[in-house]
């Protein structure tokens, strides 16, 4: 599908919630990139942008009736999504308090092994 403001739709996603978004030196993506075909090129394409702790907006091409949309998100979202920027980050993740870093490093830590050290 060519790209073309006809099959653009905007979701801006406003967070509520104690846990805010979190962003990255890669602060956007596709968070559609593991769906990919037999050949290995990505079948959809959706661009997410977190903007501020409480404000993100995902990029959605296919051909659709609404143009604009804005979400009150859910925490499983939010987490989902933060699981994402992490993941995909290059080396800097930020966020709004040490305490949700931490638990993302904790978690990367057990998964990979890694050590880290807080620099403050």
């Amino acid at each position: 599908l060519p790209i073309s403001k006809e099959n653009l739709r905007f979701i801006y996603y406003e967070n509520s919630m104690d846990v805010k978004f979190i962003t990255s030196d890669q602060p956007l993506m596709n968070i559609k990139i593991d769906d990919k075909d037999e050949n290995g090129f990505v079948n959809n394409f959706e661009l997410y942008y977190p903007i501020s702790p409480k404000i993100a907006i995902l990029i959605h091409l296919n051909e659709q009736k609404e143009k604009y949309l804005f979400e009150k998100i859910s925490l499983n979202k939010i987490m989902e999504l933060n699981n994402l920027v992490f993941e995909y980050a290059e080396e800097f993740v930020f966020a709004d308090s040490i305490e949700q870093l931490k638990k993302y490093l904790i978690k990367k830590k057990i998964i990979k092994g890694d050590e880290y050290e807080w620099i403050n």
